[in-house]
């Protein structure tokens, strides 16, 4: 997917700013994945973070904030997207 005049992000930087491990961005975006959301990747298969990966994950974030199981979450997210 394509994304012109949008800057994406690698997972160092999203973690930073949602204030989480970057491993734990990977198990999340991991578990996005089986479900089938994709993630954009760069020549190297890392992948690359937009906003609206960002917006999905924010929300990811607050379900477990609020006592959401993980795989509750992530199952609540996935319809959600």
């Amino acid at each position: 997917m394509e994304h012109p005049q949008t800057f994406g992000y690698f997972s160092k930087d999203v973690a930073l700013e949602l204030e989480i491990t970057t491993s734990t961005l990977r198990r999340w975006s991991i578990e996005l994945e089986k479900l089938g959301y994709v993630f954009d990747r760069n020549d190297k298969e890392q992948r690359i973070y937009y906003e609206r990966d960002f917006k999905a994950l924010r929300e990811l974030k607050k379900l477990l904030a609020h006592n959401v199981s993980f795989t509750d979450a992530v199952r609540l997210l996935y319809q959600w997207i």
